[in-house]
């Protein structure tokens, strides 16, 4: 029985009370707390699927427009007629801005994940406006070559004239989901 009189009895009485209210308790939230209705947890799963699937498909339209950016800008095909690739586009730029490129060097490639890129250092003499024009071209988006660094001087000889070396590199990649996207250099 229940009784609080002794010491030893007060342990087990406050236990069979506690008892008794944690069953009541847990009887009156059973029958105050509405079950869910079927129906509503079907519609809440079925919004979450449509949430994940346009999640999805936002993200695959990303990855395609950044595999399209990529493949703008990167080689397939042979490290070495990838380099007389770009000693053309530098030649012919040099030449439309009326600087002239004195030296052309092949770097050592360097291992990406995925690509490897194709440095190049290159030197121009000309006047700073011709030289800052090549510059643009080169470091514009539409551009298969990115400019990495510049070092600008003023000539001793010429007034007005500018020697520059640029280093700039090309990226060459084997991947296939970019390289199905990408014009090969020998179709260039």
């Amino acid at each position: 029985m229940i009784s609080f009189k002794t010491s030893e009895d007060a342990v087990p009485s406050t236990l069979i009370v506690l008892s008794a209210i944690i069953v009541v308790g847990f009887l009156v939230y059973c029958l105050l707390y509405p079950v869910p209705d079927p129906s509503s947890v079907s519609q809440n799963a079925a919004s979450q699927i449509s949430l994940i699937k346009a999640s999805t498909e936002k993200d695959q339209q990303l990855a395609n427009v950044a595999r399209s950016a990529i493949s703008a800008r990167v080689w397939t095909g042979d490290q070495n007629h990838i380099g007389t690739s770009v000693l053309g586009l530098v030649t012919d730029t040099t030449a439309a801005n009326g600087v002239k490129l004195t030296a052309f060097r092949p770097q050592r490639s360097i291992a990406l994940d995925g690509a490897v890129e194709l440095p190049y250092s290159v030197q121009l003499s000309g006047p700073y406006p011709g030289v800052r024009s090549v510059m643009q071209a080169l470091d514009s988006h539409t551009s298969r070559v990115v400019l990495k660094s510049v070092q600008v001087s003023a000539s001793e000889e010429v007034t007005g004239s500018v020697t520059s070396t640029l280093v700039i590199s090309a990226y060459m990649t084997n991947d296939p989901t970019i390289a199905a996207n990408v014009a090969t250099v020998e179709e260039d």
